[in-house]
């Protein structure tokens, strides 16, 4: 891990489940504690994004993620339609076309030991949903929904180009860093790899490339891919942690006050590595998220909780699914890293410090 990270979890060593710091000259208050942070994410009245998280996401200031208190369960109620399970499975068809693309274009690798750079964040994503504004495509039913809103003055024009801005780039980094963190471990595991490619064949049978069309009842036979990107999102989730502010006291279970007005970062990265949740927190399992297994993956947070719970969720895990399914059809991926040796750096999302190599 980077500076940044073992900093964290020097900070949870010594000072345990809730940390206070002034940094900068603002007071914060982490909190290294799934069971701390259930009692303040599944709260009204903590819905306010701490002033960090707009440089750091800019473009999220004037949509859903950047609303306030007051606003974000009324806009939120307006587009749920846009991400419920009839409108992201009409996105299919796009999810396939594009993922088949990919294939196509790492054709000229094959074969080859060839470090593949551009498995990264940008790479998988531009391939994904960049090459023809496929991010408007992929849900013109999200689109129509915003629209249609517009028309019936609820949403402004500007209101309307702000969560599409959103759905594009959120999907782009989130999408790509999760497939290639999941490339990445499968890679790293061999065993794991040939486990997903068995139960994908069992599935698809031959079928591969262009002859294979995804569906939603195909992704609900995927039982072992799932546990492989969930343990993926467990280990490298796309935000490391969950920047919020306090809008009111808060008094926890414990008897801490939190004040008005404190910025309370929730650490993620640790949380979802605490072992009395994970036994052998480090270790990539992805059967540890299969009923009956000795984890407890309730303590599970990234795309959230609460009120702000990502709306896209389901969307990305779709979309996930789709993509490493025709990934780990098409090839075989060996990994040129060493896993105990890679480093993450923080820019908007969870990044591999020197990119991913694989071949």
């Amino acid at each position: 891990m980077s500076k940044i990270f073992d900093w964290l979890e020097g900070v949870y060593k010594k000072w345990g489940d809730i940390a206070r710091f002034w940094i900068f000259g603002s007071p914060k208050v982490f909190i290294n504690s799934y069971d701390i942070a259930m009692q303040l994410l599944s709260r009204k009245n903590f819905l306010l994004k701490s002033e960090e998280f707009l440089p750091l996401a800019p473009i999220a200031q004037y949509s859903l993620p950047g609303a306030s208190p007051q606003l974000h369960p009324i806009r939120r109620k307006m587009l749920g339609p846009g991400f419920n399970r009839q409108t992201v499975e009409k996105s299919f068809g796009i999810f396939n076309k594009h993922a088949q693309a990919l294939c196509h274009r790492l054709e000229e690798f094959s074969n080859k030991h060839v470090v593949l750079n551009a498995l990264t964040h940008t790479g998988l994503c531009s391939y994904m949903i960049g090459c023809d504004m496929a991010p408007i495509k992929v849900n013109e039913c999200y689109l129509d929904l915003l629209l249609d809103l517009e028309e019936k003055k609820e949403l402004t024009k500007e209101d309307v180009l702000h969560e599409l801005n959103l759905f594009i780039v959120a999907g782009y980094d989130t999408t790509g860093t999760t497939s290639a963190w999941a490339l990445h471990l499968l890679a790293s595991h061999p065993e794991c790899q040939e486990k997903a490619l068995k139960e994908l064949k069992e599935i698809f049978g031959t079928r591969k490339g262009s002859d294979l069309q995804i569906s939603l009842e195909d992704i609900k036979r995927m039982k072992y891919l799932d546990g492989c990107i969930k343990e993926a999102l467990r280990l490298y989730p796309v935000l490391p942690w969950l920047l919020r502010r306090t809008d009111e006291e808060i008094r926890l279970n414990d008897g801490t006050v939190l004040p008005e007005g404190l910025d309370v970062p929730i650490n993620t990265f640790l949380i979802q590595r605490d072992p009395n949740f994970f036994p052998e927190p480090d270790l990539f399992w992805p059967e540890r998220h299969f009923p009956g297994s000795t984890s407890n993956t309730k303590a599970m947070l990234p795309f959230g909780a609460g009120p702000r719970i990502c709306p896209g969720m389901l969307f990305g895990m779709h979309e996930l699914k789709i993509l490493l399914a025709h990934l780990l059809l098409a090839y075989s991926w060996e990994s040129l890293d060493n896993p105990k040796k890679m480093k993450c750096v923080f820019h908007g999302v969870l990044l591999p410090k020197n990119g991913i190599n694989l071949a």
